[in-house]
């Protein structure tokens, strides 16, 4: 009896360590983002429609530049700058490749009204300050008269 517990152990134990090694293969194997991990709405601003409409559009970016553009809603800005806040974000979900650092962000702290665009240094040829000003100024009067979704669109 003693021996056939034994192995039933190393056999569950084989097993386990299988299972773990692929699922970090696998996790390692898959970094790119998915369609469904490009918008963190923290802050309840939209709609599952809007979500959705705003994933499939950073991901059709996604396919055609290979460029990560996400956007993460906070519901406020807890005592940090706007920059501390958006930098903090960025590094979190490590946005955009590494070496290139082509990642781009968009946050937006909905109690404090504040929201910012964070261009990796690969891109700032592509997408200088005053191009990132006018993509940010254009989700103004959306945000203005609460159409959160419209806005990260047109942006």
């Amino acid at each position: 009896m003693n021996k056939q517990r034994r192995a039933i152990s190393i056999v569950s134990i084989t097993l386990a360590l299988i299972v773990m090694t692929t699922l970090m293969i696998g996790t390692i194997a898959f970094a790119a983002p998915t369609s469904d991990m490009l918008v963190m709405d923290n802050a309840d601003m939209l709609t599952r429609d809007g979500v959705a409409k705003i994933e499939n559009a950073l991901y059709q970016i996604y396919e055609q530049t290979n460029i990560e553009y996400a956007i993460y809603l906070a519901p406020s800005l807890d005592g940090k700058t706007i920059e501390e806040a958006s930098l903090e974000a960025g590094r979190k979900l490590g946005i955009g490749d590494k070496e290139d650092n082509t990642g781009l962000l968009i946050y937006v702290a909905l109690a404090d009204r504040e929201f910012r665009m964070e261009v990796g240094y690969g891109l700032e040829g592509v997408i200088p300050d005053s191009q990132a000003k006018k993509i940010i100024d254009c989700m103004t009067s959306y945000f203005k008269n609460g159409n959160y979704a419209d806005g990260l669109l047109a942006a």
